[in-house]
């Protein structure tokens, strides 16, 4: 799990809001180690759809099954589009959808004492729909994607709903003092849970053969999910709440939300640092969640890395990263939480930019590929043809779209000397001129 850096969680000018802005009783009070284990697990139970799924395993399996019903685009809505924008759209959807709903629910989550209740049920739809993900090579090939998208959409629904009840817990399970160990701690607790589980997934990846074994990783993830998040439920109470609302309507609690974030905002000026710290947090927290829930699907679509690859990646900065969840809670205590969270963004950026280099350049002409096959009509060793596309005809997509004629096709060309040049090839006839570097093999 690396979907945030430590530090993230709710901070004091958070837990400022809360005891200043709503009726939950005093925050500050004595930790609960019972408690703490609790609120833990729960970061070691959901990094498995973080890690295993969203990253390792599901991007790659998503993409190929996407490919195999639709060639490089299926049209959504009538529009174009790739596997990985479908997928970057899916996350957005259900980020907007969270982003939506998360503050009538905090709202009314501040006046019941039901933050434990909203995380169970967002659990249960977040480990229900990773765990329904298995069911899709039972389906037809071209419902196959389908399924997987839907299932990953209501599952981080599930995810970033959970978030916003789990992240509300943490004022209410120590002291100010605690609050970083408290959640640098869940946060290791994360690392070493995703990374457990999914050093098993590498281990049946690589050593089992079957169609079984990746819907079998899937399934076993919402399981680990929702089993562990089972001690969380048990462990941590619900925080009680002073003045307790009744019991409202669907309509009367969307009323009562809304006129209470009315009246928020209409305090921003008394809350002038608060609002330009919860403004900046919006921006800097989507994007480290956009990269973590895009860098599997970038893997694959873009680097061309294969599952295995994307394992033993992931797998590595899991281990990597636990130990330095904890080492952020030492730089806090040595220094700040401002200068701690300051120093893990100015490097997340870094590493984000550097990142990119990775990309490859799309390549103009075929002259700029390392590798080139050109074809030897004569047996001369000199080429006669050069192909810049992959289709077998011998013409660009460029070419032939000027042309009018199908660029997938090679049977569809702006001539017919490509088809006989093909014809040729297929028959054995000539031979091709490989260059690797300044090398040239026939």
């Amino acid at each position: 799990m690396y979907a945030t850096s430590p530090m993230l969680k709710p901070s004091d000018l958070q837990r400022c809001l809360g005891s200043t802005m709503s009726d939950t009783v005093e925050l500050d009070l004595e930790s609960n180690p019972q408690a703490i284990r609790g609120y833990a697990f729960y970061d070691w139970a959901k990094s498995s759809f973080e890690t295993s799924v969203t990253t390792a395993v599901l991007p790659a399996w998503f993409a190929y099954i996407f490919l195999k019903a639709n060639g490089l685009e299926a049209t959504v809505l009538g529009v174009s589009m790739t596997s990985d924008a479908i997928w970057s759209y899916s996350v957005s959807i259900a980020a907007i959808f969270v982003a939506i709903l998360a503050p009538s629910l905090g709202v009314i989550a501040d006046r019941r004492a039901i933050k434990i209740w909203w995380l169970r049920i967002l659990t249960y739809l977040g480990a229900a729909s990773t765990f329904l993900l298995a069911f899709a090579p039972m389906l037809g090939v071209s419902q196959q994607w389908v399924w997987l998208i839907v299932m990953f959409l209501m599952a981080n629904v599930g995810l970033n709903g959970a978030g916003v009840f789990y992240n509300a817990l943490l004022p209410h399970l120590g002291t100010d003092d605690e609050m970083d160990a408290i959640s640098n701690r869940a946060y290791a607790y994360g690392y070493l849970g995703g990374g457990l589980l999914l050093a098993v997934h590498l281990i049946m990846f690589l050593s089992i053969t079957g169609d079984w074994v990746i819907p079998f990783i899937m399934a076993s993830s919402g399981v680990w999910w929702l089993g562990f998040a089972c001690l969380t439920f048990a462990w941590v109470p619900e925080p009680p709440i002073e003045n307790e609302m009744e019991v409202l309507g669907v309509a009367d609690s969307a009323k009562f939300a809304f006129g209470e974030l009315k009246k928020t905002f209409g305090q921003v000026t008394h809350f002038r640092t608060l609002f330009i710290y919860m403004i900046a947090y919006f921006f800097f927290i989507d994007g480290i969640n956009s990269v973590s829930a895009l860098a599997g699907i970038y893997g694959v679509t873009v680097l061309g890395l294969t599952t295995g690859n994307l394992i033993a990646i992931i797998l590595i900065i899991q281990f990597v990263a636990a130990p330095c969840a904890i080492g952020f809670t030492i730089l806090a205590k040595r220094t700040s939480t401002h200068y701690a969270l300051s120093f893990s963004l100015v490097m997340w950026v870094v590493v984000i930019v550097g990142a990119l280099s990775f990309a490859p350049l799309v390549l103009e002409s075929h002259d700029e590929y390392d590798i080139q096959f050109d074809w030897d009509a004569d047996g001369d060793g000199i080429a006669d043809a050069e192909d810049d596309d992959t289709d077998g005809d011998w013409y660009s997509n460029a070419a032939e779209e000027e042309a009018g004629t199908d660029p997938l096709d090679p049977s569809s060309t702006p001539n017919p000397n490509p088809s006989i040049w093909l014809q040729q090839r297929l028959a054995g006839k000539g031979q091709y001129i490989v260059s690797v570097g300044d090398g040239t093999y026939e």
